[in-house]
């Protein structure tokens, strides 16, 4: 037979009374202790169905009974009958009012209230936090819980324990460098959480202005992401509670690193035997060099160049010649090119870009350039043809008009040309103004543009009728163009006696820049298209200036002219084309003028 809940220590009593109570409660445990299912608990409705309880109250109502004078628990009254029917009832409902006065264990699956939850809501949130202000100062134990910190006393200290949110968690993946472009982010679990944001962010402080990758809204605690490039990046995670409360990652901002680069290193130079070429069937033969700047030995060593040419692989500068490119190994290879007429007609310099690569390294690039000095008879740029003449003297057709730019030399030079429809003369010297040629290359219905100095000369009176004076900063409109007068000037040149242009025709800013030196106001030019610039001395601005004015003034096209210097020697082209470089949007294009 069972025990009681009484026998086992459920309840105890010091006072003879309360122990004579125990006894007789403990008597009608006993004559129920059947109808008590395997965990102790009464089986009401076995004790109903059993038990005929209307006839037990009326027998129980005939018979004399007191009651328990005083009972051993505030919250549990039992009548102690005296004959048998009234003990059988009285058992059923003590067994019953006992297993109600025990305690009930909590189902297994019960919240765990988070600490810091005094309002008993099972949450952390505004409403535990004014009650835990409204009692600073308690060391009472009625407010135990309120003592988060331990100290005795509810105080600051434990409104600093509180923590709205979610409980500390941290990153744990990636951290460091990875070879894996497509990292798992992981993190421990936050107590209370139910979901959690994760990014990854290309800048620190997880700021949300340089995410590059992002999982929201998720339960796991861990987010895979698409590939990343090689570089630094931050792990950032935010856990929320089923209220909404937040809490980031302990070491959120945690820095890592995707490195997929090989192990090895490779390098190579690329140089050719000449630095110009001007003529076809011209052979430039290329040299690469080959070398392992590592520490790793390199397999599957292979070489290409943007010319496609089969490099030949020559004797080892420093290695065994075998086809394994050992650390320190020096390879060399060597290819010939024939300038075709083509490459001299492209107006462009021959680059050759070479690539060494392994099966251990990334890959390594270097280029050659061999200038193409090839004088075009001709360009087009857009809709407008240019035809040079002879050293500051050219001729520009559009849209059926037909523009001279400081003709002189005589008409001889302009032969199968149209007239002129107009005629821009920069200023009176020589080699840029000749009124007979003008005369030669004009008619009764060419309009011209110069400058007030041009127009005093009495040589120019013929063309004064047609002519639109411009100074500095002056525009004017003619043919459906427009033309500008910008500075030109030097100490050959004072300033105001000549004009340089900016003409700007169906859409191109064509800049010509007469006699200058390397003024600020031409390095201020913006915009340009296509720059015709003067580079000879004493006269105008050295190879050197002109470069550094191209590179202020950006044009997309320069064109050098007015090259040959005192004495018939000519600017040094190639200087000019290496000075203004590679690293800007610039073209250097040449021309036929000599």
């Amino acid at each position: 037979m069972p025990s009681s809940p009484l026998s086992r220590g459920r309840f105890s009593g010091n006072s003879r009374r309360l122990r004579r109570a125990f006894e007789s409660l403990e008597a009608r445990w006993l004559l129920a202790a059947d109808l008590l299912d395997a965990d102790d608990a009464v089986d009401v409705p076995a004790l109903a169905a059993r038990a005929d309880v209307p006839a037990l109250e009326a027998r129980r109502d005939a018979s004399p009974r007191r009651p328990l004078a005083r009972p051993f628990e505030p919250h549990l009254r039992v009548d102690v009958p005296r004959t048998r029917a009234v003990r059988q009832l009285a058992a059923i409902r003590a067994a019953a009012a006992i297993e109600a006065a025990m305690p009930v264990p909590a189902p297994a699956n019960a919240p765990t209230a988070p600490v810091g939850d005094l309002s008993g809501d099972f949450k952390v949130d505004r409403a535990d936090v004014a009650l835990l202000a409204s009692n600073f100062g308690r060391t009472d134990a009625a407010f135990a819980d309120g003592d988060l910190n331990g100290d005795s006393i509810v105080d600051l200290a434990d409104l600093a324990a509180i923590r709205l949110g979610p409980g500390a968690f941290d990153i744990t993946a990636p951290l460091g460098t990875s070879a894996d472009d497509t990292p798992d982010l992981a993190w421990t679990s936050s107590p209370g959480a139910v979901r959690y944001d994760a990014t990854i962010e290309s800048a620190p402080g997880c700021s949300g202005a340089s995410v590059v990758a992002s999982a929201l809204g998720i339960t796991e605690t861990q987010a895979t992401f698409a590939a990343l490039a090689d570089g630094p990046y931050y792990a950032c995670v935010r856990a929320y509670d089923e209220y909404g409360n937040a809490t980031d990652a302990a070491n959120n901002a945690a820095a890592f690193t995707i490195s997929t680069a090989p192990p090895g290193s490779i390098a190579i130079d690329l140089a050719a035997n000449r630095a110009s070429v001007a003529s076809a069937g011209t052979v430039v033969t290329y040299t690469y060099t080959i070398r392992n700047t590592g520490d790793v030995a390199l397999a599957n060593v292979a070489l290409v160049d943007s010319l496609a040419l089969a490099a030949a692989r020559q004797a080892d500068l420093a290695g065994d010649n075998d086809e394994e490119l050992e650390a320190g190994e020096i390879w060399r290879y060597t290819a010939n090119y024939t300038v075709t007429q083509a490459d001299l007609d492209s107006g462009l310099d021959l680059i050759n870009i070479a690539t060494a690569d392994s099966d251990q390294s990334p890959a390594a690039t270097d280029d050659a350039v061999v200038f193409n000095l090839f004088e075009l008879s001709e360009i087009t740029v857009g809709s407008v043809n240019v035809i040079p003449i002879d050293h500051a003297s050219f001729v520009m057709l559009w849209n059926g008009a037909t523009i001279y730019v400081d003709p002189v030399g005589g008409g001889g030079l302009y032969t199968g040309l149209p007239k002129a429809d107009l005629l821009l003369v920069t200023h009176s010297h020589s080699d840029h103004y000749s009124a007979s040629t003008i005369t030669a290359v004009s008619d009764a219905e060419t309009q011209f543009i110069t400058s007030q100095a041009v127009y005093n000369l009495s040589s120019y009176a013929t063309f004064r009728a047609r002519t639109t004076i411009l100074g500095y900063g002056q525009t004017t409109a003619v043919l459906g163009l427009s033309v500008e007068a910008v500075h030109a000037y030097n100490g050959n040149h004072p300033s105001g006696t000549g004009n340089g242009y900016v003409a700007s025709i169906d859409g191109l800013r064509v800049y010509i820049s007469g006699d200058t030196g390397a003024v600020p106001e031409i390095r201020a030019l913006e915009d340009i298209d296509v720059a015709f610039l003067c580079m000879n001395v004493p006269f105008t601005m050295t190879v050197d200036e002109a470069a550094s004015v191209t590179r202020d003034m950006q044009p997309a096209i320069v064109i050098p002219y007015h090259y040959r210097n005192q004495g018939g020697t000519f600017a040094d082209l190639a200087r000019f084309k290496s000075l203004v470089g590679r690293d800007l949007p610039i073209e250097v294009r040449l021309l036929d003028w000599y």
